[in-house]
This record gives C-alpha cells, sequence and structure tokens, in this order.
C-alpha cells in the first residue's frame, strides 16, 4: 500500500512537471487567447450586470503594476494552476471518462477552495469568494484553464489565462468586496 502511495505522488509530481516542460505551439496559443476572450466577454457581462465589478481603473504607478503582475503570477496563477491543473488532473490528452470525472473534481476544488481560503487565510475577502457570481465565474475559470491543460499538455496556456483574469480584474475593475473597504 506504501508503495503504491509513493508511486501516485511521483506519477503526479512527473505529470505536474511535463506539463510545465511542454511548451505550446502557435495553435495552442491561438486556443488560448480566443478562449481568454470568450471569457472575457461572458465574465464581464455577468460581473458588471450582477454589480460584482465596477469598472475603476486603479491608480496604481508603473512599478506598483509590475509588482502586482509578478505577485498574481505566483499565486494565485502558478499556485493554483499547480494544484488543481498540474497535480490533480491525470496526463493531459486523455479524452476518457474517468479523465472527465477528473476534470469536474479539478473544478469542483478549485471552486471550492475559495469560500475556505476566505474563512481560514483571507477574513477580508470573505464576502467576495463566497459571492455566488465569483463562484460561478471561478467555475467558469476552472472549465477554461482545466480545458486549455487538457488540450494542450501544457500548463502555460493555464497560468497565463489564470493570471490574465485576475490581474485585469485587479487593475481594471472594482469588486464589492473592494468598494466596502473604501468607506
Amino acid at each position: 500500500m506504501y508503495d503504491l502511495i509513493i508511486q501516485l505522488i511521483q506519477n503526479r509530481f512527473q505529470s505536474m512537471l511535463a506539463g510545465y516542460l511542454e511548451w505550446p505551439n502557435v495553435q495552442e496559443w491561438l486556443l488560448t487567447f480566443v478562449l481568454l476572450m470568450l471569457f472575457g466577454i461572458v465574465a464581464l457581462r455577468v460581473g458588471l450586470s450582477s454589480g460584482l465589478l465596477r469598472e475603476e481603473a486603479t491608480t496604481l504607478r508603473t512599478s506598483q503594476r509590475l509588482l502586482l503582475a509578478l505577485r498574481l503570477l505566483i499565486h494565485p496563477a502558478l499556485t493554483e494552476e499547480t494544484i488543481f491543473r498540474g497535480l490533480l488532473l491525470p496526463a493531459a490528452n486523455g479524452k476518457s471518462l474517468s479523465m472527465a470525472a477528473w476534470l469536474s473534481l479539478s473544478v469542483l476544488l478549485f471552486v471550492l477552495i475559495h469560500p475556505l481560503n476566505a474563512r481560514i487565510l483571507r477574513p477580508e475577502k470573505q464576502e467576495l469568494f463566497t459571492d455566488p457570481t465569483f463562484l460561478l465565474l471561478a467555475a467558469f475559470l476552472g472549465i477554461a484553464t482545466s480545458a486549455l491543460y487538457w488540450f494542450t499538455g501544457s500548463l502555460w496556456p493555464a497560468v497565463t489565462f489564470h493570471w490574465f483574469v485576475v490581474f485585469v480584474t485587479a487593475t481594471k475593475y472594482t469588486s464589492h468586496d473592494d468598494r466596502d473597504q473604501e468607506t
């Protein structure tokens, strides 16, 4: 039993490493861009119409934007994609019922970690991370990044997609959570 667990852990780390060593081709980056644009259209429409988001550019200086971009690349983009795609999902490009189950589990855990994160580590994000619209958009994000990993075999499109979404949101929009902190 112990050997089986060790083998499973080794397989997951090898799969994750392979996902970072696999560099996407031009068509896969194009797929990433198209999916990102479609996600952006849906997410902005849902976020703005629900009141979750409000367009309001930040007043960050260039150096602050660069530091924010780096921080958001490390967490949540690299951290969460490593865990929820790289370590959790089996080797990409497997089109089977079992892969669909793993994709569903990955997205479900990705969504559920946000309220748990707010409860345990970031209580100031409680309202945002438990908002049904936010959780719906997190599910869409999880589906999109899982699909990118599945179709490309590379984690880089998923990381880039995740990073771009959170960076644009953080620098161009405020959530009801951010507005509450201003008053």
